[in-house]
């Protein structure tokens, strides 16, 4: 079973709910709180309105990213977005190396098709449609 941020904490910051196999910790008040179990730990503060700063550790090492509150964090006792979250990363360091190395008009239309696959991955429904409007105008033009 899959737990959203909004599933685990309201909009005020408060525990409201706690993922099976998991203990949970408010911190210095509302805002804070540590998701843990014995193979990982969540901390989760909010930053503002719907939008998580989070750090998770895990065997393999140290997550930070942001987050929002539709985001779904916890599936069956695991963090998911790992995968995404590298991609994300290496997509970033990409984007910096044409900007760096590419002069700016010949990079324009490759750093725009990378912006909006970062996008997407990260969840923007504006980018994964734009993404899919500029694929579909290429296969026609």
């Amino acid at each position: 079973m899959g737990y959203k941020i909004e599933d685990l904490i309201n909009e005020n910051g408060n525990i409201k709910r706690i993922p099976k196999g998991f203990s949970a910790i408010e911190i210095r008040g509302p805002n804070r709180v540590i998701l843990f179990n014995k193979n990982l730990s969540i901390l989760l503060v909010k930053v503002y309105k719907n939008i998580f700063a989070s750090r998770i550790a895990t065997k393999r090492g140290v997550q930070y990213k942001f987050l929002t509150a539709n985001d779904e964090i916890i599936s069956y006792g695991k963090v998911i977005s790992e995968k995404e979250n590298i991609i994300a990363t290496a997509l970033d360091k990409v984007i910096v190396e044409i900007g760096e190395k590419i002069d700016t008009e010949k990079s324009k239309e490759i750093l725009f098709y990378l912006y909006l696959i970062r996008g997407c991955l990260k969840g923007d429904k504006s980018s994964c449609n734009e993404l899919h409007e500029q694929i579909y105008f290429e296969t026609l033009g």
